[in-house]
């Protein structure tokens, strides 16, 4: 499921509202999550500045406005715009990927039945195939012949590769998707500026290509799971050559108006009453990341046919691959990652606090003793400002997942003590181990009876919880009742009220529980200062966990 499909198609829950006697203040509602003036962008990778393109709307669409001879000082402080926080933390990795996809990356084999590895293997990267060691290091415990930058880039060698490798997987899979063809993947740009830029290693010649894209449609939203997102992997074909592109910049405006609207009377519309029908218009300037040759030859063929229209297909999106890569070229900036490089047994970060007294455990009403041990060692842990970890171990059926809620029960009082972050991190490899883990929360604090205040849990995510139930806790559910709420009383409500709406729920939640892989979304990044407690189930089945989180 895309992101935000469920908004206009997929959720039983969400339905059921938009089709009930509040059904035209969730559409009002939806149109104000999906449909905001928004800026997604990229362009910081290429240190480009954003004084070189300004977009301004007319009632022929979005039209693009820059001079030629713009000068791009890469040292020149800007200000801060979306995107900005990840492309630091990521560096230079992500924009080394995005160099190779589009240079180096070859759409000729993806029409191939088979192709050797290792042919296959150097057309994704110039670095050869390693093994994956059991460790970065053979010192064994000399901790002072321990050259931690030496095994920092053993491990990102080893592990880097093989992320291209899953992504060309999923970019076949996607390509051969009998659900979605080809042609219903695609869209059309008007194309009008072109910027010469390098790889990053300043070996291949590159280019940034910009213009725009307009989608007129009604309230079945049929067409918006086709509208271009930042990291979209693209197809681009001109004169039968084929070329891969990426999405790196998206800027949407909308503007809304209502179906039959000079047929209606107050209070009754074309619809028998039930809702206003509202047609949007999306104008969308979209920046790709293409190789020098691509951007030429559309040149070329935009000079002798006198047509701007760029056709592009959407193969994937590489976000998680993202999110992957840069978690490993992160994993340096926290300041544990020499324990995780080298674990050794007399390493304080692994061991128990040392206000943890075994002997005077009273096993917890509900759990066993191995449960109970486990949940006063993470209350001790909590209270400790040694920073720790500690991995419990059990097979499937012992109680890990309720020992999880077990722990956020006892912790939660404790969060509003002077001091404290006040929020717990809660992740899991999947939607229903998520979903898995809110349950058992949710069925621990009614075994108890505390005290539950809408917003004290809060599930994030790119799809709501299969569990009719859960999609309470829903984030984007969570707002979406919000602004419903505002727009019931007849209040005005301002542009901005979805992005608000988030900031405040995400403020007051204490337990935040999330995907590992989104937890590098930017949604998350407010978290960082304010979480105090991080929880991962399953954390085995996730080999990059911490980068994640960090």
């Amino acid at each position: 499921m895309e992101t935000n499909e469920y908004l206009h198609g997929g959720s039983a829950w969400f339905k059921e509202r938009l089709n009930g006697p509040d059904g035209k203040y969730w559409r009002k509602a939806r149109k104000c999550f999906l449909f905001k003036n928004d800026l997604s962008s990229a362009l910081n990778l290429f240190k480009f500045d954003y004084k070189a393109i300004k977009t301004i709307s007319g009632p022929e669409g979005t039209i693009l406005e820059s001079s030629g001879k713009t000068v791009l000082d890469p040292s020149e402080k800007r200000e801060h715009r979306p995107g900005q926080s990840w492309a630091d933390d990521a560096k230079n990795s992500v924009r080394t990927l995005l160099d190779r996809i589009v240079t180096r990356w070859a759409p000729e084999y993806l029409y191939l039945p088979k192709i050797n590895i290792r042919k296959l293997h150097d057309s994704l990267s110039p670095e050869p195939l390693q093994y994956v060691n059991e460790t970065y290091d053979k010192t064994n415990n000399d901790i002072d012949s321990f050259n931690v930058g030496k095994a920092l880039e053993l491990y990102q060698g080893c592990l880097v590769p093989l992320y291209y490798h899953e992504l060309w997987s999923e970019i076949i899979s996607d390509f051969k998707n009998v659900e979605t063809t080809l042609k219903e993947r695609e869209r059309v740009i008007n194309v009008s500026l072109f910027y010469e830029k390098e790889t990053l290693d300043e070996t291949e010649e590159s280019a940034l290509i910009f213009g725009t894209n307009r989608v007129t449609y009604n309230d079945s939203y049929k067409p918006l799971s086709k509208k271009p997102g930042l990291f979209d992997l693209v197809l681009i074909k001109v004169y039968n050559k084929e070329y891969f592109g990426m999405v790196v910049h998206v800027v949407d405006e909308n503007k809304v108006k209502i179906a039959n609207e000079g047929n209606r009377q107050e209070g009754i519309n074309a619809n028998n009453g039930k809702h206003d029908n509202l047609i949007f218009e999306l104008n969308t300037t979209i920046g790709i990341y293409v190789s020098r040759a691509c951007s030429i030859a559309f040149q070329q063929y935009r000079k002798i046919t006198k047509d701007d229209k760029l056709a592009i297909t959407k193969l994937t999106n590489i976000t998680s691959t993202r999110r992957m890569i840069s978690a490993i070229h992160s994993l340096n900036e926290w300041p544990q990652h020499r324990s995780i490089l080298k674990p050794m047994i007399n390493d304080i970060y692994f061991q128990k606090p040392e206000d943890y007294d075994p002997l005077s455990i009273i096993p917890t009403i509900g759990f066993n003793m191995a449960q109970s041990k486990t949940i006063a060692i993470a209350e001790c842990m909590f209270s400790d400002f040694q920073e720790r970890m500690r991995i419990v171990h059990g097979p499937p059926g012992t109680g890990k997942s309720r020992t999880i809620a077990g722990i956020v029960s006892n912790l939660l009082s404790k969060l509003s003590e002077k001091g404290r972050k006040r929020k717990i991190l809660l992740c899991a490899p999947s939607n229903n181990a998520c979903d898995e883990l809110s349950r058992r929360i949710l069925a621990e604090f009614k075994r108890r009876e505390v005290p539950y205040k809408r917003g004290t849990l809060v599930r994030i995510g790119c799809q709501p919880p299969d569990d009719y139930h859960l999609c309470n806790y829903f984030l984007d559910f969570m707002i979406l009742q919000d602004i419903v709420d505002v727009l019931k009383t007849g209040q005005k409500i301002n542009s901005n009220i979805a992005e608000e709406t988030e900031l405040r729920l995400m403020r007051h939640a204490q337990i935040v529980i999330s995907t590992l892989n989104y937890c590098g979304s930017t949604r998350m990044h407010q978290l960082k200062s304010s979480t105090e407690f991080i929880i991962i189930d399953e954390g085995k089945l996730q080999c990059h966990s911490i980068g994640y989180i960090q």
